[in-house]
């Protein structure tokens, strides 16, 4: 089963700030991990394939996928070095 929720209309990966707000852990964090790494290695034409949409749509998946993979690598290694 593949499940992927975005914007129908804008797909904007970034953040705005809310004050004052408790966030919860995500409970699948680690499914959600693994799943960006896998899908940051496919092209953007299997991932229109795979996911039954247009190459336009596949290019700005692949595109977030791929930010979320480096992002997550880049703090891993700042983690490492400031221990």
């Amino acid at each position: 089963m593949l499940i992927i929720l975005a914007s129908a209309k804008i797909m904007n990966d970034r953040l705005k700030s809310v004050p004052d707000v408790n966030l919860s852990s995500p409970r699948f964090q680690k499914e959600a991990e693994d799943f960006a790494r896998d899908m940051a290695q496919y092209s953007v034409e299997t991932i229109a394939d795979m996911l039954g949409c247009s190459r336009q749509i596949a290019v700005q998946n692949r595109y977030s996928v791929h930010n979320m993979v480096v992002l997550k690598r880049n703090t891993r290694l700042k983690e490492k070095l400031t221990t």
